[in-house]
């Protein structure tokens, strides 16, 4: 029997969305962009944010790659009507935050908040697991135009919506330090 990425029988690979999901999460953005015409536009931009909601931590990718991805996408395709809603309410100039542990930080990531709230949850998320690492709120601003998408994604925290913006990291400006949080 012919086995793909995680062990998944090619047998049971009935579409190609299976075939992308079926893979590791490393390659799945890669599989995408390789094989997005062969995907209906409502379908391809459901499979995107599919992966990019689901994998934990999609800006180990390559930029280049998830940057194409975005690029070839129709917001008003990716995002429910909730997240097209928030979106229209950006400012022409959105001021950015992101939390990061300093060894893994990449300021030129793709996923943001316009919520400082959610970027010291990001900031904190490994704390539970004793890591003695010193972590940052990071800010910068992006103009609107380089945007690809609002999501409001669900959390396990009662009350409490992660709301991601996808930029151009190309197009950050601004970027500095606003708060250090010591181990």
């Amino acid at each position: 029997m012919e086995m793909y990425g995680d062990g998944i029988p090619l047998e049971y690979v009935e579409n190609i969305d299976d075939l992308i999901f079926s893979m590791p999460p490393s390659m799945q953005y890669h599989a995408l962009l390789m094989t997005h015409y062969l995907f209906s536009e409502k379908d391809y931009n459901r499979v995107l944010k599919i992966i990019w909601t689901e994998n934990n931590y999609p800006n180990i990718q390559s930029n280049s790659v998830i940057v194409s991805l975005f690029r070839i996408s129709n917001p008003e395709l990716l995002m429910s009507k909730r997240e097209q809603k928030e979106f229209n309410k950006l400012p022409d100039n959105v001021t950015l935050y992101r939390g990061v542990e300093t060894k893994k930080h990449k300021k030129h990531s793709l996923s943001w908040t316009t919520d400082l709230k959610v970027a010291k949850v990001f900031a904190n998320r490994h704390k539970a697991l004793l890591i003695e690492e010193e972590r940052k709120i990071i800010q910068a601003t992006i103009k609107k135009k380089y945007v690809f998408a609002y999501f409001i994604n669900k959390v396990m925290i009662k009350e409490f919506d992660e709301t991601e913006v996808i930029v151009n990291p190309d197009y950050l400006k601004d970027i500095k330090t606003v708060t250090i949080i010591k181990p």
